[in-house]
């Protein structure tokens, strides 16, 4: 397979330049990027982005992969170091078959507001035609997305796609949000909110007790 495009956003750039694509005669200046780079964050690229990238001499190894971190997070302390390192496995998407439904699609459509994401289905297809802008563009626009949800998940703030709850454990009694009451007292013990607003995360049973009470105590009132 070879390489047509690579997206990347560097965070030590100006803003004007932050955002850059680099084509297949472009990969000895990538390298450069990557040489410079502190820390790498991708998304699936341990299993396939770096692999790609090596196969074409590109020195990489990604240090943050979104999506290791993601299925860390959402599975029981037991299994997380070989539900984390799944790439290293074999047999792991057979025992683990959710891992498939962690996809960048469904983790943009569960948190971003603005979530129209660009099908990749046919970028080799447009580029053969001679349409790179276009899949410069989709790859550009994936990238932007990935670090939406890095940003996300570096301040708790991030959901799963699956389950409909917060990724990170620090935010694990949910609670129902029905009246404009509730959501102020679920926004004063810092809660986290879905993104349809129907439930909140709290981060300790003593702020469920105090959200319990002072919603019966508003019922009460009313």
């Amino acid at each position: 397979m070879g390489i047509a495009v690579i997206g990347t956003w560097s965070n030590w750039k100006l803003p004007g330049r932050r955002l850059e694509a680099f084509t297949y005669k472009q990969l000895g200046t990538f390298q450069k990027l990557v040489d410079k780079a502190e820390i790498v964050i991708g998304f699936n690229s341990l299993s396939f982005d770096d692999k790609l990238c090596q196969a074409h001499g590109i020195i990489i190894n990604t240090n943050f992969d979104l999506k290791c971190e993601i299925l860390g997070e959402v599975i029981n302390s037991k299994l997380r170091t070989k539900y984390k390192n799944y790439y290293k496995y074999e047999n792991i998407l057979i025992d683990y078959s959710i891992i498939f439904e962690y996809t960048l699609e469904a983790l943009i459509q569960a948190n971003l507001e603005n979530n129209q994401s660009i099908s990749h289905e046919f970028n080799s297809e447009l580029w053969q035609k001679g349409n790179h802008q276009k899949v410069i563009n989709n790859c550009l626009h994936q990238v932007l997305q990935i670090k939406k949800l890095y940003d996300l998940y570096s301040k708790d703030k991030l959901f799963d796609p699956v389950y409909g709850r917060p990724v990170s454990q620090k935010f694990s009694i949910p609670v129902p949000i029905k009246s404009n009451y509730q959501k102020l007292i679920a926004l004063g013990l810092g809660a986290f909110f879905r993104k349809d607003r129907k439930y909140a995360y709290l981060r300790k049973y003593s702020d469920y007790e105090y959200y319990i009470m002072l919603s019966h105590h508003i019922r009460h009132l009313d």
